[in-house]
């Protein structure tokens, strides 16, 4: 994988109460990336990021585009540093 790539996990999208949710990993460096998570229809109500094997902590705004247009089921992630690290997400949505 490499900066900008992104990965659902193989497992369905699951119900937790009244959200979905969606699980995978995104590779990321400093340049802020849009991912689309869902579809348009759907808007993200929580993503959380777990490093996978890095250090860094990342930056993700929900719902908005990396040049800060708002944008239902995206997410706009940026790493702390110039190489590209792993993280874990898990997005939740209605």
């Amino acid at each position: 994988m490499a900066a900008g790539d992104l990965t659902f996990d193989s497992a369905p999208n699951r119900q937790q109460g009244n959200l979905w949710m969606l699980t995978g990993v995104v590779e990321v460096d400093d340049t802020i990336r849009t991912f689309a998570v869902t579809s348009t229809k759907s808007t993200l109500v929580d993503v959380q990021m777990i490093d996978d094997d890095s250090t860094g902590t990342p930056r993700c705004a929900i719902n908005e585009d990396a040049d800060g247009t708002v944008t239902n089921g995206t997410m706009a992630v940026a790493g702390n540093h110039v190489s590209t690290d792993t993280y874990r997400f898990r997005a939740y949505y209605i």
